[in-house]
């Protein structure tokens, strides 16, 4: 078994491309170094949101702030 050079999910070793995020895998780790790390640039924010656990990170992170939101508003509107 090897690795995808873009999320780091275990795949087959004849995989062309990985079954989570699906991106090609380059035949040689050399070149995921230098021609694909581009075309990652390229897309910006789906780029970091392709992955699972980062887009879940996010989410919970997103719904940490808003509870964080509410409970001050609740909190400042019983003090009057």
């Amino acid at each position: 078994m090897r690795y995808c050079v873009f999320c780091g999910v275990e795949i087959p070793n004849d995989a062309k491309f990985c079954q989570i995020c699906g991106k090609e895998q380059p035949e040689d780790a050399n070149l995921a170094l230098s021609g694909y790390e581009s075309e990652d640039k390229e897309q910006g924010a789906n780029g970091f949101l392709s992955s699972r656990k980062k887009m879940i990170f996010a989410c919970v992170g997103v719904f940490m702030a808003l509870i964080a939101v509410v409970t001050t508003v609740i909190i400042f509107v019983l003090k009057r």
